[in-house]
């Protein structure tokens, strides 16, 4: 085909294209929904990106050379999603895989976790690219449009880390008004290195994170279990249990349960003796508290992070004597 040719075909065929790029953008952000898992897209999916007529011929007929040169080129229409972890990259790859063969064939055209293996000296632009061909001939609902079978659509899923790199280097150092120098492609592999750590640095805080909420969630059961009484400041109850919680030390919850079970009767008459006029008494972490008073007296009052008229009421009460006189 020459120019003339491509440059016709492509502006009949440019609305089929988008067609068949919305048709697998809906697919999976609807997939993501009934996963509960669109919370993990940090930029929301733009619509599905066309290829300048331009930029097609230049790339058919000039830059690369193909075979078929107009129907190899593979991202005519192309859609991207950008999430916050590397780990999140897996849930989408999983739902392109995982479509049914009467929807797509799809076939992985970049993953950087196979070139890292391969030149794990390299520090380069990072993505995962898919592309998928559309099986069989099908119609769009709202268009009416035929879309015929071998379609493709590029699929692009990045880190909002690798996202940033990409914008800065697509333009600027891939596709260029000039030809960059040696020393600017060096700083760019620099700035990808700094990114390929950053991703690791924040997955491996969100997975500190994730244990930490479980610590948490585990402890907040022990306490609404044994605190019978409404809630009524839900932030500062969170607020209270992150201060106590470092002061349990080994203990685990089972055997902190156990003893609030023997104790319940206790438990309940504290927890009632000012919960209509001290904000301690209304936070469920008051639970812990008295354990600790009970079990780990010394330990509590020589920690104590809040101000000791907070304290000295429920000492009183359980019949603690104080470390330290006002």
């Amino acid at each position: 085909m020459n120019e003339s040719e491509i440059r016709e075909r492509y502006e009949k065929e440019k609305p089929i294209y988008l067609a068949w790029g919305r048709f697998v953008q809906d697919y999976i952000m609807q997939k993501l929904h009934n996963e509960n898992l669109g919370e993990i897209l940090k930029i929301p999916p733009l619509k599905p990106r066309i290829k300048d007529t331009d930029s097609l011929i230049t790339k058919t007929l000039y830059r690369k050379k193909y075979d078929n040169p107009y129907d190899d080129v593979t991202d005519k229409v192309g859609i991207r999603f950008v999430v916050l972890l590397v780990e999140d990259i897996e849930h989408i790859t999983k739902i392109i895989d995982s479509a049914p063969s009467e929807l797509w064939k799809s076939s992985k055209d970049k993953d950087f976790e196979i070139e890292w293996q391969e030149h794990p000296e390299l520090f380069t632009y990072e993505s995962v690219h898919y592309v998928v061909y559309n099986s069989q001939e099908r119609t769009c609902n709202d268009t009416s449009l035929v879309i015929p079978a071998n379609i493709p659509c590029e699929i692009q899923i990045r880190t909002l880390l690798q996202h940033a790199y990409a914008e800065m280097s697509h333009d600027n150092i891939y596709k260029p008004t000039v030809e960059a120098k040696p020393e600017v492609k060096r700083i760019m592999a620099r700035s990808m290195a700094l990114i390929e750590s950053a991703d690791h640095f924040f997955s491996q805080a969100i997975s500190e994170l994730n244990e930490q909420s479980k610590q948490h969630i585990s402890w907040l059961s022990v306490c609404e279990k044994y605190y019978k009484l409404p809630i009524k400041n839900p932030d500062a109850s969170m607020y209270l249990l992150d201060q106590i919680i470092p002061l349990l030390g080994q203990d685990t919850p089972e055997a902190v349960s156990e003893y609030l079970s023997k104790n319940s009767a206790l438990v309940e008459l504290v927890v009632k003796q000012k919960y209509n006029s001290s904000w301690l008494y209304q936070q469920p972490a008051l639970v812990l508290i008295i354990y600790l008073a009970k079990n780990r007296s010394h330990l509590l009052q020589s920690s104590w992070p809040f101000t000791e008229d907070l304290l000295s009421p429920l000492l009183t009460l359980l019949g603690i004597s104080k470390l330290y006189s006002s």
